[in-house]
C-alpha cells in the first residue's frame, strides 16, 4: 500500500515539475513602448480603427522576417493566445504566458507583429491593405517558475539586453505602386546596359 502511494506521490511530482519546466514571459506593452503607425509621414501612438498583435519567439539569433507582408516568419513560432487587441492609446496586455518547449529562466528571441483595423487575422490585413508591421527582434529572459518562491514572469519591455521598444505600423503597399517600381527598376537595367 505504501509502494503504491509513493507511486502516486512520484508521478505526481514528475508532472508538476514537467508543467512547470517552460519558461514564462509577459506579453504587454508601456506607455514608452507603443503601437504606432505612420500616417503619411506622421508618426501618431493611435491606431486607426483599432487593430491588433501578435507574439512570435525562436533562438536568440533568428533573423527577422525579410518585409512585412512575410505571413509565416522562417524559423519563428507564434505563441498561442497572444493575439489581442491595441487600446486606443498604442497599448495593449495579454497577461502572463509560458513559453512551450522554452527552458525557464533561459533567453529568447521575441517579435511582435501588428495589424490596424478589424481583421480576423494578419493575412487578411496584408490582403485588406491595413497598416501591418513587425518589431524589431527583442530578447526575452524567461522567468523560472521552478525556483523556489517561483520566479516572476518577464516583461517583453524590461528584457536585457535587447528588450521591446515599440513598434511602427506601415500601409500596405499598393500592387500598382508596387509594379510601377518593378517597371522603373527594369528601364533603369535596360538603360544602364545600353551605356
Amino acid at each position: 500500500m505504501i509502494k503504491k502511494y509513493l507511486s502516486i506521490l512520484a508521478v505526481t511530482a514528475v508532472a508538476t515539475a514537467a508543467s512547470f519546466g517552460q519558461g514564462t514571459l509577459v506579453f504587454a506593452n508601456s506607455s514608452t513602448t507603443l503601437v504606432r503607425f505612420d500616417n503619411n509621414g506622421t508618426i501618431t501612438s493611435v491606431p486607426t480603427s483599432g487593430g491588433f498583435v501578435e507574439f512570435f519567439y525562436a533562438p536568440v539569433g533568428t533573423l527577422a522576417p525579410a518585409s512585412n507582408t512575410d505571413l509565416n516568419p522562417a524559423g519563428w513560432t507564434f505563441l498561442d493566445g497572444t493575439t489581442r487587441t491595441i487600446s486606443p492609446a498604442g497599448r495593449f496586455n495579454a497577461g502572463t504566458y509560458t513559453v512551450p518547449a522554452i527552458a525557464p529562466g533561459s533567453t529568447v528571441a521575441g517579435l511582435v507583429r501588428g495589424w490596424t483595423g478589424v481583421f480576423a487575422n494578419y493575412q487578411a490585413a496584408v490582403a485588406g491593405g491595413a497598416y501591418i508591421g513587425y518589431s524589431s527582434v527583442f530578447t526575452v529572459d524567461t522567468g523560472d517558475p521552478t525556483t523556489v518562491p517561483p520566479g516572476t514572469a518577464a516583461g517583453i519591455t524590461s528584457s536585457t539586453p535587447t528588450p521591446f521598444t515599440g513598434i511602427v505600423l506601415t500601409a500596405v503597399p499598393e500592387p500598382s505602386s508596387m509594379a510601377l517600381a518593378g517597371l522603373g527598376a527594369a528601364s533603369l537595367l535596360i538603360f544602364r546596359r545600353r551605356k
